[in-house]
């Protein structure tokens, strides 16, 4: 009975390609092989001719599920390439409409420029209080005249008027040298 027992575990092994085919195209994957004829092994090992077969199946089936597994795996690899890919290229989209964006913003500023030049040479009213009968100039007015001076420092041809005054109170005299005052030191 043993030499039995060894045909049929070995055409078992034989045929297994024959016999799991699903349909005519279907070809053993390396995991399905093994599994089926370690499970044909270990099954005949311990429960003879029954266990070779139910062993075998079992193997099979497991080595199916793995190759499965392994298929999917290789897919959601494939389309994670697939993806990495795409990502790069909408990474360098949006390097290039970064760059044309930074383009269009210099012209917009250039233009701003311009325009900022032209209602400069209209004129600009910028109006300083003082306390009464003082002619300093309090610390946060003088950073923006000096943002004015340095706008139109490259601009020699652009004029600039600069107006004095002084409230109602004291005389006329006393007005007009405040005035005087203040304008030297804007």
């Amino acid at each position: 009975m043993k030499p039995n027992k060894a045909l049929a575990l070995a055409s078992l092994l034989i045929f297994h390609p024959f016999v799991s085919a699903d349909d005519i195209q279907h070809k053993p994957l390396p995991k399905e092989g093994t599994g089926f004829g370690m499970g044909a092994i270990i099954g005949g090992l311990l429960a003879g001719p029954p266990g070779a077969v139910l062993g075998a199946a079992g193997g099979g089936w497991f080595g199916m599920r793995e190759s499965e597994a392994d298929r999917k795996i290789a897919a959601l690899e494939q389309e994670l390439n697939v993806k990495s890919i795409e990502l790069a290229y909408q990474q360098n989209e949006l390097a290039k409409t970064r760059a044309d964006f930074e383009k269009e913003f210099q012209k917009v500023l250039h233009t701003n420029e311009i325009r900022s030049l032209e209602k400069l040479s209209q004129g600009i009213s910028y109006v300083i209080y003082y306390k009464t009968n003082e002619a300093d100039i309090q610390d946060n007015i003088l950073p923006r005249i000096q943002q004015l001076a340095e706008l139109v420092k490259p601009y020699p041809e652009i004029q600039i008027q600069i107006e004095g005054h002084a409230d109602y109170r004291g005389t006329h005299s006393y007005n007009m040298a405040l005035s005087k005052k203040r304008i030297e030191k804007v």
